[in-house]
């Protein structure tokens, strides 16, 4: 993509995670396993090792 200027943009950086959010996902992934856990984590932008 490009500005009006012409100018390419910057990719967006990694994610800036409040605690709160950290923790809401922590409780969403507990218990979760195999495609599930996949899922929220790819919905979230995660990666597994992460």
């Amino acid at each position: 993509m490009s500005t009006e200027l012409g100018q390419a943009q910057k990719p967006a950086g990694p994610k800036k995670w409040t605690p709160e959010e950290k923790l809401r996902v922590l409780v969403v992934a507990q218990g979760l396993e195999g495609e599930k856990l996949g899922a929220l984590l790819r919905r979230e932008g995660l990666h597994e090792a992460q």
